[in-house]
């Protein structure tokens, strides 16, 4: 099955002009409703040889069935107002969507687009959804009742999310970038053996995620307790009685986002930003529910940004100028795609696009971010590293490093060089433990 949630063309001569035309009526594909999470819906067309998906929510779930129902766009407005007590509905985002992702057949009666959909296909689609969500349903059941080690190698062995495709591929790019990188410093029988442990790290940081997300949230924190340890707490601990505020740096080493969860469970408190959701955008790591920390006792207090936005820049200062601790990760890396067409899909996030500056990284330049830099300039609080290290499993040490003297007279640039100098040296000591392997000839090139 082939699924798609990007821009395609439409019917030649057609405009999105007529979208906006308030009795017209709309002659949908057959598509099914998944709901990813109490806010967030898809909308999966059904029946044509390509699947497209177009992000919702519950109001938008309901415009369409009624859309599919033959009722025109005012006529859905109204309704849709009805339900859900508001004065006015804009429908104009929801049928944009449903245009790029080619769900919308006809209006009118004139074709918008040419695939026909099967009855057949759209069975056999229907299937395969349904064997997708059973086999979801029953990893669920397993995760929650089995003993974490037990589900942890279990999972690492059947390997849910890694087809042998993906593997190979994932196997074939970190090779091609760490040759790139080693080759006549490492045998290439070593560098075989760290792609080989790059993509094993992989799927393990992938089990870690599913646990996250599936067991209970005081089992995950009762786990995370009892199978990982700190060392050199003595170095956050200096730094923040000198009462300059700390500014902790994490690069992305094995599961890196676990080093936020352990200090706010030994009840550190701080503010961060980065990618540090669960199973979906608006579901955070457990630190946001009050009621959770109050039940474990010795908790911190954590403010977390999803991005790093301006907003987001400026708290962490705060928090840092007044002697606490702020959370940073200054090697993140994201793709994003045409922030117009994520605009229609919902993926917000792709409307930020990062500071970035050219370094000098592994042999060759790369896109270095500059957030954390600027931010560093703007405070006089030391720069602590703190490092993720896998013991086994499903056990881990978080490692708290002396402080990082960089010169925060320096230019922006300047300090982000520095800041990927560190890194090279991390990654030297851990190669198959950094996450970008695969990436990397996408923020990097050749010298």
């Amino acid at each position: 099955m082939i699924t798609q949630s990007v821009q395609e063309q439409a019917s030649p001569g057609f405009t999105s002009d007529g979208l906006l035309l308030p009795n017209a009526k709309f002659q949908l594909y057959p598509f099914l409703i998944r709901r990813s999470n109490s806010k967030d819906y898809s909308l999966i067309r059904l029946g044509c040889q390509t699947v497209t998906v177009v992000s919702t929510t519950q109001c938008g779930v309901v415009a369409s069935r009624l859309l599919k129902n033959g009722h025109s766009a005012a006529e859905t407005c109204a309704r849709v107002s009805s339900k859900f007590k508001c004065e006015r509905v804009d429908l104009q985002p929801l049928l944009k969507a449903l245009y790029e992702a080619r769900m919308i057949r006809s209006i009118d009666g004139r074709p918008i687009t040419s695939d026909a959909p099967s009855l057949l296909r759209q069975l056999k689609q229907r299937i395969q959804w349904l064997r997708i969500r059973a086999a979801a349903a029953l990893g669920r059941v397993l995760i929650r009742n089995l003993p974490i080690a037990i589900t942890h190698r279990t999972m690492c062995l059947v390997r849910p999310k890694w087809s042998r495709s993906k593997t190979r591929e994932g196997y074939a790019q970190a090779q091609k970038n760490l040759s790139s990188v080693f080759a006549g410093s490492l045998s290439e029988k070593r560098i075989l053996c760290l792609a080989h442990e790059f993509v094993e790290e992989q799927v393990r940081r992938e089990v870690d995620l599913k646990l996250l997300s599936v067991l209970p949230e005081v089992e995950v924190c009762k786990w995370l307790r009892r199978c990982c340890t700190i060392q050199g707490l003595e170095y956050l601990d200096g730094a923040l009685a000198a009462g300059k505020g700390v500014l902790l740096s994490s690069f992305h080493f094995s599961s890196a986002y676990l080093s936020v969860l352990l200090l706010w469970l030994r009840g550190y408190s701080f503010t961060g930003a980065g990618g540090m959701n669960r199973n979906n955008r608006n579901r955070l790591l457990p630190f946001d529910d009050p009621r959770l920390a109050q039940e474990l006792t010795g908790c911190g207090n954590v403010k977390w940004f999803t991005t790093m936005t301006l907003e987001g820049a400026l708290d962490i200062c705060r928090a840092v100028n007044r002697g606490g601790i702020g959370f940073v990760f200054p090697d993140g890396f994201t793709t994003r795609s045409n922030g117009d067409v994520d605009a229609y899909f919902g993926h917000n996030a792709a409307l930020y696009k990062r500071a970035q500056c050219d370094v000098p990284f592994l042999g060759r330049s790369a896109q270095g971010n500059t957030g954390v830099p600027w931010i560093y300039k703007q405070c006089n609080a030391p720069l602590i590293p703190i490092k993720v290290v896998r013991n086994s499993l499903h056990s881990f040490q978080i490692i708290v490093g002396p402080e990082l003297k960089l010169d925060r007279a320096a230019s922006v640039e300047k300090i982000a060089a520095d800041l990927y100098k560190s890194l090279e040296r991390e990654i030297a000591l851990d190669p198959a433990a950094w996450a970008y392997w695969r990436i990397l000839d996408q923020f990097t090139t050749a010298s």
